[in-house]
């Protein structure tokens, strides 16, 4: 797994993801906001790093109801890629993508998402106030 690539998307993406919470957090007290940092599929041959933060609507596990803003690195033995977006937790149906597909894991891309969080954040917002006014 390409560690050295998790390790710059998160000394990049997890101080700005944890501002990003605390301002949900006090913008939608009603709701429980978390950052999140988790890998996968270490023994395949697509291992993927995922990062971002997610808004619980209730604690009902039986229907979970979360949406997240994540970034997530794909294909991590090969030829890494990225994406970023707002996501489903039950499904990860994506609300919202920035890129239409994912992109090769190199700096300029990286930027590009750096640049695109507070675009993802409105974005994040528009689901949790369409959930909030009844979807």
């Amino acid at each position: 797994m390409n560690m050295e690539l998790i390790h710059q998307i998160e000394r990049r993406a997890l101080p700005e993801l944890n501002r990003i919470s605390n301002g949900l957090e006090a913008e939608f007290p009603e709701y429980e906001f978390r950052v999140f940092s988790n890998s996968g599929g270490a023994h395949t041959s697509n291992p993927w790093h995922v990062i971002g933060v997610s808004c619980l609507f209730h604690k009902d596990r039986d229907n979970l109801n979360e949406v997240m803003l994540q970034i997530g690195a794909y294909s991590l033995k090969s030829a890494p890629k990225l994406w970023a977006g707002i996501v489903w937790g039950d499904t990860l149906e994506a609300e919202y993508q920035l890129f239409a597909t994912p992109v090769p894991a190199d700096s300029e891309n990286l930027e590009k998402i750096a640049r695109a969080l507070p675009d993802l954040v409105e974005e994040l917002k528009k689901v949790i106030h369409k959930w909030r006014s009844g979807k």
